[in-house]
């Protein structure tokens, strides 16, 4: 199911191609019917009784040896291949894979799976509680689709979760005859080429995005079906392309993809013959560095962009003098002051970003991890570098560029899973066409919250977390898990720790190779692992039983973040499959999200109030600074979906999509 706003035509990519003709009513009534859609629960109960059916085949299946199996799969493939592909056939299906897994892994999937996966086939956006075995329930709609002569594209979060999932069940889908291919970072075109031929491929969004505006720009003009035909006539063939089209997507933790990452344009660039000059970017940065916070410039911390005052404007033709031409124009200068401003005042090292290897490398803000091949544009990336001391890397020009809120939408049948997506569901149905649907845990929550504890500083909130952390580990020898937004705030919370002469580990962008490993050690009994924004790694975290007996993991927030969605990612990490855990925030006023999000004199008021009020009105004022939060953040990525949206319909005037 895509957007209600598509059409089907030519290309030769195999794709939907979007309109961009629905108007404000249009997209706000998607949004709406998304929200109302989500809460529907008669949805949910006729997903159960199609599980059931499933679960009531169980004998049956596993009646059949492993070669009957596979004969039964092929079978199905003619049935599941008809425009109204046969119920039963997909039913019988799913059966079969549940046995398959039974047989391989020692477990059938449960009723919640099987709902998720049936959820998933009809083209929805799942949410499933955190540690309910998405991965397996993504397995069985896979499968179908591989079935029905699809092409599947399986998008996990990260590389090592790809590698993972195929290895996993690549003997499964082997079974039934389904070849299943992996796209990893290093992969060559040809070997990307082989893995998108594949019935099933497991890759990442931006591996996926990448390779797609590189078929585009390979393409050219031939897009179009009859430049494409003379080429082929003429033994110039796109066939050597390296994707197959966009017939069918899965995507796991759909929401940071689809909501978090939306607007972040993915860019494939080339090198200018205009890049700006090392002596601009001292000169400026130099200058920028001598202005009056009060009087030249203001910070806007909620836009995060510096705004010269007309104060400001008027010292521009001190330094423009300066500076060699074109970069000596009062709209060229103004520019780069205002990139040098942000440079030095809004991206701070260890926070927006670390330095390895004489290289500035991007902290995604959502998952903590390097994005070594990433660089902001339009000259910050390289005031920051120079403001490092350095060198400056050559500013690129754009080739070819595209967001995941436009990327997405062209897949014929798309669907998604996530731990945390209800909050979003209007937007999803808006931007996406997806419906989304919650499904029921299999087991009740054992999740035990114990409350926000708000305190006026940062330096007391590090010694209460490392005060709190130390008792939980030492005294009653339960395993810890510190969560953190910043690789800076990571290093403080451990120099209180070692302060205390306490044993922890440290997982941050600065350490990931060996993540995965390192994640599922923080369930020992006694352990402190402190993680940079851990929400979402997709890497479960065992607990033994003797641990699960004391209480299991406790996970400490030390910093809301924007989207309560990530919060709840985080606090999902513990207590998963019915056992035991708790959780808590320990937070300050001198926070981000309260800095940037609360007014001033608001925070000044409450700072010195005593302890257990201002404890009283903690998650009173997370709720108001998040709610702000929010809305900013889905009017900017409104924002850049419009500007997507005219700058594809320029592409098409143009004659160039």
């Amino acid at each position: 199911m895509g957007p209600p706003a598509a059409e089907m035509r030519f290309t030769p990519f195999p794709e939907r191609r979007l309109e961009t003709k629905d108007g404000p009513l249009d997209r706000a009534a998607r949004s709406l019917h998304g929200i109302i859609a989500a809460r529907f629960l008669a949805r949910r109960a006729a997903l159960r009784s199609r599980a059931h059916a499933v679960m009531i085949l169980e004998t049956e299946i596993a009646a059949l040896a492993s070669p009957a199996m596979t004969a039964a799969a092929t079978e199905l493939r003619q049935l599941l291949r008809g425009r109204k592909p046969d119920p039963f056939a997909i039913t019988k299906a799913f059966a079969l894979v549940r046995e398959a897994t039974w047989r391989q892994f020692g477990f059938r999937h449960h009723l919640s799976q099987l709902m998720g996966g049936f959820a998933l086939l009809d083209g929805r956006m799942v949410e499933m509680a955190t540690g309910e075995g998405k991965t397996v329930t993504a397995l069985l709609a896979a499968v179908v689709q591989a079935l029905a002569g699809r092409r599947v594209h399986v998008i996990t979060a990260n590389e090592y979760l790809a590698e993972r999932d195929r290895d996993g069940l690549a003997p499964i889908f082997e079974l039934f005859d389904i070849s299943v291919g992996l796209i990893r970072p290093d992969s060559s075109r040809e070997e990307r080429r082989t893995a998108y031929a594949c019935d099933v491929t497991y890759c990442t969004a931006k591996d996926v995005v990448f390779d797609y505006l590189r078929d585009r720009i390979a393409l050219g003009r031939r897009r179009k079906r009859a430049d494409w035909l003379i080429g082929r006539a003429f033994g110039d063939s796109p066939d050597q392309c390296v994707l197959r089209g966009l017939d069918c997507a899965i995507i796991d933790e759909a929401d940071n993809t689809l909501i978090d990452e939306a607007g972040l344009p993915l860019i494939i660039s080339g090198s200018t013959d205009d890049a700006v000059p090392e002596e601009v970017y001292e000169k400026i940065l130099v200058f920028a560095g001598g202005l009056d916070p009060q009087e030249d410039f203001r910070i806007e911390e909620a836009g995060r962009r510096a705004v010269l005052t007309d104060r400001g404007r008027a010292q521009l033709d001190a330094v423009a003098e300066w500076l060699p031409s074109p970069w000596s124009a009062l709209k060229a200068c103004e520019h780069l002051t205002i990139q040098a401003l942000q440079a030095l005042h809004l991206f701070a090292r260890d926070v927006h970003y670390f330095v390895a290897d004489d290289k500035v490398q991007i902290i995604d803000d959502f998952t903590g991890r390097a994005m070594p091949d990433r660089t902001w544009s339009l000259g910050l990336h390289q005031f920051i570098e120079f403001k490092e001391g350095l060198p400056t890397s050559q500013e690129r020009r754009t080739a070819a560029q595209l967001t995941f809120q436009r990327f997405f939408p062209r897949y014929r049948h798309l669907s998604g899973m996530s731990g945390t997506v209800l909050e979003v569901a209007g937007e999803i149905s808006r931007v996406y066409g997806l419906r989304t649907i919650r499904i029921p845990i299999a087991q009740p929550s054992g999740l035990q919250h114990r409350g926000t504890r708000l305190l006026p500083t940062e330096t007391e909130k590090w010694a209460a977390v490392a005060e709190r952390a130390a008792q939980l580990a030492s005294t009653e020898k339960r395993p810890v898990l510190i969560g953190t937004r910043s690789v800076a705030a990571s290093e403080r919370i451990s120099a209180a720790l070692a302060a205390r002469g306490q044993p922890h580990e440290v997982l941050s962008a600065r350490q990931n190779s060996d993540e995965a490993i390192r994640v599922r050690m923080a369930g020992e009994a006694g352990r402190i692992t402190i993680a940079t924004n851990i929400a979402g790694r997709g890497t479960d975290i065992p607990v033994s039983d003797h641990v699960a007996s004391m209480g299991g993991l406790h996970v400490i927030l030390t910093e809301f973040n924007e989207a309560r969605r990530i919060d709840r990612q985080l606090y999902g990490r513990t207590a998963r499959k019915g056992q035991a855990g708790s959780c808590e925030a320990i937070v300050s006023l001198e926070d981000d999200l309260f800095r940037r999000y609360l007014a001033s004199f608001l925070v000044n008021a409450v700072k010195h109030l005593p302890q257990a009020v201002l404890t009283r009105l903690g998650d009173a004022l997370r709720q108001r600074a998040q709610t702000r939060a929010e809305r900013r953040s889905a009017m900017l990525r409104g924002i850049a979906q419009e500007a997507d949206r005219r700058h594809e319909q320029s592409l098409a005037f143009a004659g160039q999509e």
